[in-house]
């Protein structure tokens, strides 16, 4: 028995005899004291409570309870287009491209005549390959509103990825009328003259891009492919590692430039950076599983840098390791064949 438990046994003791000896009779004239009701939660601002938490939990990365909180202000109003587009942001930073995709949908149905929609669903569906789609809802965009720049280069986007490359252009044209400004319109051109061959014009337009908004990493990242395509590889080595240092993250850029290295026979530096892109790549939502394509071109990159170290054991690991992600990757296996014959 607990040390309390005397202590409770006597005041049972005490306090029931109470109850039946003293206690006075209540006087019916006497009205019991009524508690005031709480008052009534504007659902409105209880809404915009629950979105200025979202932004600050998304701001500060932590994508679930940002979730949550829009889940429960859509529950209050599920009327609100408004709260679908901000939703799906954040089913795109937690890597769900069929909820984003879903939450646009619905932000359309509830107002389908709000353009910036239309081009927000435009740019998803260009990220989940469905070009085609992402064109027409371009061009309902420009139904509602013709002079908007942002559909033009969105739908640029799109034309290029399709092969349409006049197209493409006609529309970063039409882009950089209504806004001269458009850092976005510049650099899409520069990726579209770039596909083209025009090397120069394409470094050009990035350029042009760099002077309207100097720290933009996918332009300095296209330059740098261009510059490397134009075997300036100092040229393209520097804009590389402007790009990491604007965005850490960006997929691709680290083993851009480890290959930039590997041409210089700058192998530890090309080790190096071979090593950092399949650590970002780690870092990734689902991690490498999610998306091997870069992990494993940074394996077999890594593995020749290493033969040529002379480390053959490392480079014989890297590529089991690229097969592990991509079991059937041709070239880790041609160079995993190679690099045996030679232990």
């Amino acid at each position: 028995m607990p040390p309390t438990a005397p202590i409770r046994l006597l005041l049972a003791a005490v306090l029931i005899p109470a109850l039946l000896i003293g206690c006075a009779e209540p006087d019916p004239a006497e009205k019991p004291p009524v508690t005031p009701p709480a008052p009534a939660i504007d659902p409105k601002a209880k809404i915009e409570s629950l979105i200025t938490e979202a932004d600050v939990y998304f701001s500060s990365g932590n994508f679930d309870v940002a979730l949550a909180r829009l889940d429960e202000a859509i529950a209050i109003d599920g009327k609100r287009a408004d709260l679908f587009d901000k939703r799906h942001t954040v089913h795109i930073r937690l890597s769900h491209p069929d909820n984003a995709l879903a939450d646009l949908t619905e932000a359309i149905r509830l107002a389908p005549a709000t353009e910036h929609l239309y081009v927000n669903r435009a740019q998803l569906l260009i990220e989940m390959g469905r070009l085609v789609d992402a064109g027409a809802d371009c061009d309902r965009a420009l139904e509602l509103k013709a002079n908007y720049p942002q559909a033009y280069e969105t739908r640029a986007i799109a034309r290029t990825n399709l092969g349409q490359l006049q197209l493409a252009l006609d529309d970063c044209a039409e882009a950089l009328k209504l806004d001269p400004g458009s850092h976005i319109a510049f650099n899409n051109r520069g990726v579209i003259l770039q596909r083209q061959g025009k090397l120069k014009e394409a470094i050009d337009a990035y350029n042009a891009c760099l002077e309207i908004h100097p720290d933009y990493s996918l332009a300095l990242n296209n330059r740098a492919a261009a510059h490397e395509a134009f075997g300036e590889f100092d040229k393209a080595i520097a804009d590389w590692t402007l790009a990491v240092r604007q965005n850490p993250m960006m997929e691709g850029a680290y083993l851009a430039r480890g290959k930039a290295y590997l041409r210089q026979k700058k192998f530890d530096e090309a080790v190096a950076d071979f090593t950092m892109e399949i650590t970002q790549a780690g870092k990734q939502p689902g991690g490498v599983k999610a998306m091997p394509d870069y992990a494993v071109a940074a394996y077999v990159r890594r593995a020749e840098a290493r033969y040529f170290q002379k480390k053959i054991a490392e480079a014989v690991a890297d590529c089991e390791e690229a097969l592990k992600l991509l079991p059937d990757h041709p070239e880790a296996v041609q160079a995993l064949r190679r690099l045996r014959e030679l232990q």
